[in-house]
Protein backbone atom coordinates (compact mmCIF):
# COMPACT_ATOMS: atom_id res chain seq x y z
CA UNK A 1 0.00 0.00 0.00
CA UNK A 2 1.24 3.45 -0.91
CA UNK A 3 1.60 5.60 2.66
CA UNK A 4 2.13 8.77 1.19
CA UNK A 5 -0.91 8.53 -1.64
CA UNK A 6 -3.97 10.88 -1.30
CA UNK A 7 -6.12 8.56 1.11
CA UNK A 8 -3.48 7.43 2.98
CA UNK A 9 -2.41 11.04 3.91
CA UNK A 10 -5.66 12.13 3.98
CA UNK A 11 -5.85 9.06 6.94
CA UNK A 12 -2.93 10.40 8.79
CA UNK A 13 -3.72 13.56 8.97
CA UNK A 14 -7.04 14.68 8.30
CA UNK A 15 -7.61 16.95 11.10
CA UNK A 16 -4.79 18.57 10.46
CA UNK A 17 -5.07 18.94 6.43
CA UNK A 18 -8.82 20.15 7.66
CA UNK A 19 -7.93 22.69 9.52
CA UNK A 20 -5.52 23.74 7.03
CA UNK A 21 -7.99 24.22 4.65
CA UNK A 22 -10.53 26.00 6.56
CA UNK A 23 -8.05 28.38 7.27
CA UNK A 24 -7.48 28.96 3.90
CA UNK A 25 -11.41 29.10 2.79
CA UNK A 26 -12.01 31.48 5.52
CA UNK A 27 -8.77 33.46 4.54
CA UNK A 28 -11.18 34.74 1.51
CA UNK A 29 -12.53 37.45 3.83
CA UNK A 30 -9.30 39.39 3.95
CA UNK A 31 -8.97 38.47 -0.07
CA UNK A 32 -9.59 40.93 -3.00
CA UNK A 33 -11.78 38.22 -4.77
CA UNK A 34 -14.01 38.93 -2.30
CA UNK A 35 -13.51 42.92 -1.40
CA UNK A 36 -13.68 43.48 -4.76
CA UNK A 37 -17.83 42.68 -4.60
CA UNK A 38 -17.96 45.94 -2.20
CA UNK A 39 -16.04 47.70 -4.30
CA UNK A 40 -19.16 49.48 -6.82
CA UNK A 41 -20.70 50.48 -3.75
CA UNK A 42 -18.18 51.81 -1.91
CA UNK A 43 -17.28 54.14 -4.53
CA UNK A 44 -20.91 55.21 -4.80
CA UNK A 45 -21.57 55.52 -1.21
CA UNK A 46 -18.34 57.60 -0.65
CA UNK A 47 -18.20 59.39 -3.65
CA UNK A 48 -14.48 58.33 -4.63
CA UNK A 49 -12.62 57.54 -7.93
CA UNK A 50 -11.02 54.24 -8.88
CA UNK A 51 -7.47 56.01 -8.18
CA UNK A 52 -8.14 57.06 -4.93
CA UNK A 53 -9.98 54.11 -3.78
CA UNK A 54 -7.27 51.15 -4.90
CA UNK A 55 -4.63 54.08 -3.17
CA UNK A 56 -6.47 53.72 0.16
CA UNK A 57 -6.58 49.60 -0.48
CA UNK A 58 -2.82 49.92 -0.95
CA UNK A 59 -2.26 51.98 1.90
CA UNK A 60 -3.70 49.41 3.99
CA UNK A 61 -2.52 46.46 2.50
CA UNK A 62 1.57 47.80 2.69
CA UNK A 63 0.93 48.99 6.26
CA UNK A 64 -0.21 45.06 6.72
CA UNK A 65 2.81 44.16 5.11
CA UNK A 66 5.04 46.03 7.33
CA UNK A 67 3.02 44.58 10.38
CA UNK A 68 3.80 41.04 8.72
CA UNK A 69 7.32 41.70 10.43
CA UNK A 70 6.60 41.83 13.59
CA UNK A 71 2.73 39.65 13.66
CA UNK A 72 4.28 36.99 11.79
CA UNK A 73 6.84 35.77 14.37
CA UNK A 74 4.19 34.88 16.59
CA UNK A 75 2.88 31.80 15.17
CA UNK A 76 6.48 30.76 16.27
CA UNK A 77 5.90 31.91 19.67
CA UNK A 78 1.88 31.30 20.12
CA UNK A 79 -0.08 28.32 20.67
CA UNK A 80 -1.92 27.76 16.97
CA UNK A 81 -5.46 27.94 18.60
CA UNK A 82 -4.93 30.92 20.48
CA UNK A 83 -3.01 32.43 17.42
CA UNK A 84 -6.08 31.73 15.65
CA UNK A 85 -8.04 33.83 17.73
CA UNK A 86 -6.35 36.55 17.20
CA UNK A 87 -6.69 36.67 13.73
CA UNK A 88 -10.73 35.35 13.68
CA UNK A 89 -11.26 38.71 16.46
CA UNK A 90 -9.15 40.40 13.90
CA UNK A 91 -11.48 39.76 11.22
CA UNK A 92 -14.59 40.45 13.36
CA UNK A 93 -13.42 43.76 13.73
CA UNK A 94 -12.14 44.56 10.19
CA UNK A 95 -16.36 43.66 9.75
CA UNK A 96 -17.35 45.69 12.11
CA UNK A 97 -15.03 48.47 10.93
CA UNK A 98 -16.90 48.39 7.32
CA UNK A 99 -20.48 48.32 9.04
CA UNK A 100 -19.31 51.65 10.77
CA UNK A 101 -17.80 53.66 8.18
CA UNK A 102 -18.98 56.72 7.05
CA UNK A 103 -15.90 58.50 5.70
CA UNK A 104 -13.73 57.12 2.84
CA UNK A 105 -10.42 57.43 5.87
CA UNK A 106 -12.12 55.41 7.68
CA UNK A 107 -11.76 52.62 4.98
CA UNK A 108 -7.98 52.12 5.99
CA UNK A 109 -8.63 50.69 9.13
CA UNK A 110 -11.02 48.35 8.11
CA UNK A 111 -9.03 47.32 5.09
CA UNK A 112 -6.23 46.96 6.98
CA UNK A 113 -8.08 44.58 9.31
CA UNK A 114 -8.90 42.48 6.46
CA UNK A 115 -5.50 42.49 4.26
CA UNK A 116 -4.30 41.44 7.85
CA UNK A 117 -6.07 38.87 9.64
CA UNK A 118 -7.26 37.43 6.63
CA UNK A 119 -4.61 37.29 3.72
CA UNK A 120 -1.77 38.18 5.73
CA UNK A 121 -1.87 36.02 8.70
CA UNK A 122 -4.63 33.19 8.32
CA UNK A 123 -2.93 32.02 5.24
CA UNK A 124 0.28 31.47 6.39
CA UNK A 125 -1.28 29.71 9.46
CA UNK A 126 -2.56 27.23 6.87
CA UNK A 127 0.80 26.42 5.59
CA UNK A 128 2.57 26.18 9.00
CA UNK A 129 0.17 24.08 10.10
CA UNK A 130 0.91 21.11 6.94
CA UNK A 131 4.67 22.43 6.47
CA UNK A 132 5.76 22.34 10.35
CA UNK A 133 3.63 18.97 11.69
CA UNK A 134 3.69 17.04 7.97
CA UNK A 135 6.81 15.61 6.61
CA UNK A 136 6.05 12.43 4.78
CA UNK A 137 3.93 13.42 1.67
CA UNK A 138 3.89 16.66 2.22
CA UNK A 139 3.26 18.02 -1.24
CA UNK A 140 -0.05 15.78 -1.08
CA UNK A 141 -1.48 17.25 2.18
CA UNK A 142 -0.60 20.81 0.98
CA UNK A 143 -2.40 20.25 -2.65
CA UNK A 144 -5.89 19.62 -0.63
CA UNK A 145 -5.32 22.39 2.04
CA UNK A 146 -4.56 24.35 -0.97
CA UNK A 147 -8.15 23.59 -2.44
CA UNK A 148 -9.54 26.11 0.13
CA UNK A 149 -7.92 28.91 -1.89
CA UNK A 150 -9.97 28.09 -5.20
CA UNK A 151 -12.88 27.19 -3.35
CA UNK A 152 -13.01 30.68 -1.56
CA UNK A 153 -12.62 31.97 -4.72
CA UNK A 154 -15.25 30.50 -6.47
CA UNK A 155 -17.90 30.47 -3.37
CA UNK A 156 -17.74 33.89 -1.61
CA UNK A 157 -18.12 36.44 -4.95
CA UNK A 158 -21.18 34.48 -5.54
CA UNK A 159 -22.19 34.32 -1.72
CA UNK A 160 -21.33 38.22 -1.36
CA UNK A 161 -23.29 39.27 -4.43
CA UNK A 162 -26.05 37.37 -3.11
CA UNK A 163 -26.07 38.34 0.25
CA UNK A 164 -25.09 41.89 -0.13
CA UNK A 165 -28.52 42.33 -2.92
CA UNK A 166 -30.78 41.33 -0.21
CA UNK A 167 -29.86 42.50 2.88
CA UNK A 168 -27.99 45.37 1.77
CA UNK A 169 -24.05 46.72 2.49
CA UNK A 170 -24.15 47.63 6.12
CA UNK A 171 -25.95 44.60 7.35
CA UNK A 172 -23.65 42.16 5.29
CA UNK A 173 -20.67 42.92 6.92
CA UNK A 174 -22.83 42.79 10.70
CA UNK A 175 -23.55 39.13 9.53
CA UNK A 176 -20.19 38.50 8.26
CA UNK A 177 -19.10 39.51 12.13
CA UNK A 178 -21.81 37.82 13.45
CA UNK A 179 -20.33 34.34 11.55
CA UNK A 180 -16.95 35.02 12.38
CA UNK A 181 -17.61 34.92 16.24
CA UNK A 182 -20.39 33.06 16.95
CA UNK A 183 -19.46 30.64 14.18
CA UNK A 184 -15.80 29.95 13.73
CA UNK A 185 -14.27 30.98 16.44
CA UNK A 186 -16.05 28.03 18.88
CA UNK A 187 -15.48 25.67 16.00
CA UNK A 188 -11.73 26.48 15.75
CA UNK A 189 -11.35 26.21 19.37
CA UNK A 190 -12.28 23.39 19.97
CA UNK A 191 -11.65 21.47 16.97
CA UNK A 192 -7.74 22.19 17.47
CA UNK A 193 -7.72 21.18 20.98
CA UNK A 194 -6.41 17.84 20.55
CA UNK A 195 -3.20 18.91 18.07
CA UNK A 196 -1.83 20.75 20.95
CA UNK A 197 -2.08 17.65 22.99
CA UNK A 198 -0.61 15.63 20.70
CA UNK A 199 1.14 16.45 17.68
CA UNK A 200 2.60 19.51 18.56
CA UNK A 201 4.33 17.67 21.18
CA UNK A 202 5.62 15.50 18.50
CA UNK A 203 7.27 18.21 16.16
CA UNK A 204 8.58 19.37 19.31
CA UNK A 205 10.49 16.03 19.72
CA UNK A 206 11.56 16.05 16.46
CA UNK A 207 13.00 19.36 16.82
CA UNK A 208 15.27 18.39 19.71
CA UNK A 209 16.47 15.67 17.77
CA UNK A 210 17.29 17.56 14.85
CA UNK A 211 19.14 19.95 16.86
CA UNK A 212 21.48 17.29 17.51
CA UNK A 213 22.58 16.84 14.34
CA UNK A 214 25.24 18.72 12.31
CA UNK A 215 25.21 19.37 8.10
CA UNK A 216 28.36 19.41 5.81
CA UNK A 217 28.67 23.37 6.32
CA UNK A 218 28.51 23.02 10.11
CA UNK A 219 24.88 24.59 10.27
CA UNK A 220 22.13 22.88 11.95
CA UNK A 221 19.16 21.47 9.87
CA UNK A 222 16.49 23.97 11.30
CA UNK A 223 18.55 26.99 12.32
CA UNK A 224 17.71 29.11 9.28
CA UNK A 225 16.56 32.55 10.74
CA UNK A 226 14.76 35.14 8.57
CA UNK A 227 17.81 37.32 8.81
CA UNK A 228 19.86 34.51 7.45
CA UNK A 229 17.68 33.71 4.76
CA UNK A 230 17.45 37.41 3.59
CA UNK A 231 21.12 36.99 2.30
CA UNK A 232 19.95 33.56 0.63
CA UNK A 233 20.26 34.67 -3.47
CA UNK A 234 18.04 31.69 -4.14
CA UNK A 235 15.25 33.81 -2.05
CA UNK A 236 14.82 36.66 -4.21
CA UNK A 237 14.73 34.31 -7.74
CA UNK A 238 12.12 32.52 -6.34
CA UNK A 239 10.18 35.34 -5.60
CA UNK A 240 10.33 37.14 -8.73
CA UNK A 241 7.98 34.07 -9.89
CA UNK A 242 5.98 33.49 -7.20
CA UNK A 243 4.50 37.01 -6.66
CA UNK A 244 3.21 36.58 -10.41
CA UNK A 245 -0.07 35.56 -8.84
CA UNK A 246 -0.60 38.23 -5.99
CA UNK A 247 0.25 40.96 -8.10
CA UNK A 248 -1.84 39.97 -11.40
CA UNK A 249 -4.49 37.80 -9.64
CA UNK A 250 -5.25 40.66 -7.12
CA UNK A 251 -5.82 43.40 -10.33
CA UNK A 252 -8.21 41.22 -11.80
CA UNK A 253 -10.38 39.97 -8.62
CA UNK A 254 -10.57 43.60 -7.33
CA UNK A 255 -11.52 45.29 -11.31
CA UNK A 256 -13.36 42.47 -11.99
CA UNK A 257 -16.44 44.55 -12.84
CA UNK A 258 -14.13 46.93 -14.93
CA UNK A 259 -13.12 43.62 -16.68
CA UNK A 260 -16.77 42.62 -16.97
CA UNK A 261 -18.12 45.91 -18.58
CA UNK A 262 -15.41 45.81 -20.78
CA UNK A 263 -16.55 42.77 -22.03
CA UNK A 264 -19.91 43.46 -22.29
CA UNK A 265 -20.97 41.26 -18.84
CA UNK A 266 -23.34 41.76 -16.50
CA UNK A 267 -20.68 41.56 -12.73
CA UNK A 268 -22.75 38.36 -11.99
CA UNK A 269 -22.22 36.20 -15.23
CA UNK A 270 -18.82 37.40 -15.16
CA UNK A 271 -18.13 35.99 -11.62
CA UNK A 272 -19.31 32.19 -12.82
CA UNK A 273 -16.04 32.15 -14.55
CA UNK A 274 -14.17 31.69 -11.06
CA UNK A 275 -15.83 28.26 -10.97
CA UNK A 276 -13.98 27.36 -14.08
CA UNK A 277 -10.76 28.75 -12.45
CA UNK A 278 -11.23 26.80 -8.88
CA UNK A 279 -11.97 23.78 -10.95
CA UNK A 280 -8.75 24.10 -12.69
CA UNK A 281 -6.92 25.30 -9.66
CA UNK A 282 -8.08 22.30 -7.48
CA UNK A 283 -7.27 19.99 -10.58
CA UNK A 284 -3.72 21.55 -10.86
CA UNK A 285 -3.17 20.86 -7.10
CA UNK A 286 -3.81 17.63 -7.24
CA UNK A 287 -1.42 17.03 -10.36
CA UNK A 288 1.37 18.83 -8.47
CA UNK A 289 1.18 17.72 -5.40
CA UNK A 290 2.54 13.82 -6.15
CA UNK A 291 4.92 16.01 -8.26
CA UNK A 292 6.26 17.59 -5.88
CA UNK A 293 6.41 14.82 -3.42
CA UNK A 294 8.21 12.44 -6.16
CA UNK A 295 10.42 14.80 -8.58
CA UNK A 296 10.62 17.72 -6.73
CA UNK A 297 9.58 21.93 -7.62
CA UNK A 298 11.77 21.90 -10.71
CA UNK A 299 9.07 21.62 -13.14
CA UNK A 300 6.97 23.29 -10.69
CA UNK A 301 8.45 26.06 -10.45
CA UNK A 302 8.75 26.33 -14.79
CA UNK A 303 5.18 25.76 -15.36
CA UNK A 304 2.75 28.35 -13.94
CA UNK A 305 4.23 31.48 -14.76
CA UNK A 306 3.90 30.21 -18.62
CA UNK A 307 0.50 29.26 -17.81
CA UNK A 308 -0.28 33.00 -15.98
CA UNK A 309 0.74 34.72 -19.28
CA UNK A 310 -1.46 32.63 -21.62
CA UNK A 311 -4.39 32.87 -19.41
CA UNK A 312 -3.77 36.44 -19.03
CA UNK A 313 -3.91 37.41 -22.85
CA UNK A 314 -6.54 35.65 -23.21
CA UNK A 315 -8.16 37.19 -20.74
CA UNK A 316 -7.28 40.94 -22.36
CA UNK A 317 -9.49 40.01 -25.60
CA UNK A 318 -11.88 37.36 -24.22
CA UNK A 319 -14.34 36.78 -27.03
CA UNK A 320 -17.79 35.44 -25.22
CA UNK A 321 -18.29 33.38 -22.05
CA UNK A 322 -15.95 30.56 -24.20
CA UNK A 323 -13.00 32.90 -23.95
CA UNK A 324 -13.52 33.95 -20.18
CA UNK A 325 -13.67 31.04 -18.77
CA UNK A 326 -11.02 29.11 -21.00
CA UNK A 327 -8.75 32.32 -19.75
CA UNK A 328 -9.64 32.06 -16.23
CA UNK A 329 -9.35 28.43 -16.43
CA UNK A 330 -5.46 28.77 -17.28
CA UNK A 331 -4.81 31.33 -14.84
CA UNK A 332 -6.80 29.21 -12.23
CA UNK A 333 -4.09 26.55 -13.49
CA UNK A 334 -1.26 28.54 -12.64
CA UNK A 335 -2.38 29.63 -9.44
CA UNK A 336 -2.84 26.23 -8.45
CA UNK A 337 0.26 24.90 -9.02
CA UNK A 338 1.55 28.35 -7.67
CA UNK A 339 -0.02 27.85 -4.24
CA UNK A 340 1.64 24.47 -3.41
CA UNK A 341 4.85 25.31 -4.37
CA UNK A 342 6.04 27.92 -1.91
CA UNK A 343 5.30 26.39 1.15
CA UNK A 344 7.23 23.01 0.52
CA UNK A 345 10.02 24.60 -1.16
CA UNK A 346 10.57 26.69 2.01
CA UNK A 347 10.09 24.24 4.34
CA UNK A 348 13.01 21.73 2.63
CA UNK A 349 15.49 24.90 1.89
CA UNK A 350 15.10 26.57 5.28
CA UNK A 351 13.37 24.03 7.25
CA UNK A 352 10.71 24.29 10.08
CA UNK A 353 11.87 25.21 13.39
CA UNK A 354 11.33 29.26 12.74
CA UNK A 355 9.01 28.23 9.53
CA UNK A 356 6.70 30.91 10.31
CA UNK A 357 8.79 34.13 10.74
CA UNK A 358 10.69 32.68 7.53
CA UNK A 359 7.31 32.30 5.61
CA UNK A 360 6.15 35.68 6.86
CA UNK A 361 8.95 37.13 4.54
CA UNK A 362 7.17 35.50 1.59
CA UNK A 363 3.88 36.65 2.50
CA UNK A 364 5.01 40.27 3.22
CA UNK A 365 6.24 40.27 -0.43
CA UNK A 366 2.87 38.75 -1.64
CA UNK A 367 0.99 41.50 -0.07
CA UNK A 368 2.85 44.41 -0.87
CA UNK A 369 2.86 42.70 -4.26
CA UNK A 370 -0.84 42.56 -4.05
CA UNK A 371 -1.20 46.49 -2.66
CA UNK A 372 1.03 47.44 -6.03
CA UNK A 373 -1.96 46.28 -8.26
CA UNK A 374 -5.20 48.02 -7.78
CA UNK A 375 -3.52 51.63 -7.76
CA UNK A 376 -1.21 51.11 -10.83
CA UNK A 377 -4.40 49.26 -12.63
CA UNK A 378 -6.66 52.45 -11.09
CA UNK A 379 -4.17 55.27 -12.29
CA UNK A 380 -3.85 53.68 -15.71
CA UNK A 381 -7.94 53.24 -16.21
CA UNK A 382 -8.34 56.67 -15.23
CA UNK A 383 -5.52 57.69 -17.60
CA UNK A 384 -7.44 56.09 -20.17
CA UNK A 385 -5.81 52.66 -20.82
CA UNK A 386 -7.69 49.92 -21.25
CA UNK A 387 -7.84 47.25 -18.95
CA UNK A 388 -6.82 44.60 -22.04
CA UNK A 389 -3.67 47.03 -22.30
CA UNK A 390 -3.54 46.37 -18.10
CA UNK A 391 -3.55 42.43 -18.58
CA UNK A 392 -1.50 42.53 -21.69
CA UNK A 393 1.47 44.19 -19.58
CA UNK A 394 0.74 41.46 -16.92
CA UNK A 395 1.16 39.04 -19.09
CA UNK A 396 4.63 40.44 -20.65
CA UNK A 397 6.02 39.77 -17.43
CA UNK A 398 4.76 36.77 -16.71
CA UNK A 399 6.54 35.40 -19.79
CA UNK A 400 9.52 36.99 -18.90
CA UNK A 401 9.80 36.13 -15.69
CA UNK A 402 9.12 32.14 -17.19
CA UNK A 403 12.18 32.78 -19.21
CA UNK A 404 14.46 33.70 -15.96
CA UNK A 405 13.64 31.15 -14.33
CA UNK A 406 14.62 29.00 -16.59
CA UNK A 407 17.75 30.45 -17.02
CA UNK A 408 18.25 30.16 -12.86
CA UNK A 409 16.45 27.32 -11.98
CA UNK A 410 19.45 24.59 -12.29
CA UNK A 411 21.27 27.32 -10.05
CA UNK A 412 19.24 26.88 -7.66
CA UNK A 413 18.85 22.90 -7.10
CA UNK A 414 22.33 22.50 -7.29
CA UNK A 415 22.82 24.96 -4.49
CA UNK A 416 20.91 23.24 -2.64
CA UNK A 417 22.72 21.10 -0.73
CA UNK A 418 25.58 23.50 -0.22
CA UNK A 419 22.88 26.04 1.27
CA UNK A 420 20.82 23.58 3.93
Amino acid sequence: MNKTGYIAILRSYSGLIAAAFLLMLFSGFGQSVFIGVFLPDIQHHFGINKTALGSLYAAATITSAALMIWSGKLLDRLALRNFIMIILAGLALGCILFAMAFHPLMLFPAFLCLRQFGQGLMTPAATTVINRYIEIGNGRAQSVAQMGLPVHAALFPLCATMILGAIGFTASWIAYAAFIVLILMPFFWFFLRAHEEKTHKQWSQRMNEKAAQSTLDGALPDEWTRRRVLRDWRFYIILSVMLIGPCFGTAIFFYQTTIAESLSMAPALFTTGFIFLTGASILSALIAGPVMDNYGEKYLLTSFPILYAAGLVLLSGAGGLLGLYSALSLIGAAGGIMSITGGPLFAKMYGTKHFASIKSLNFMAIIIASAISPPLCGLLLDSGFEIGDVLFYFALYSALAWIFILLCIQKITRHRKHAV
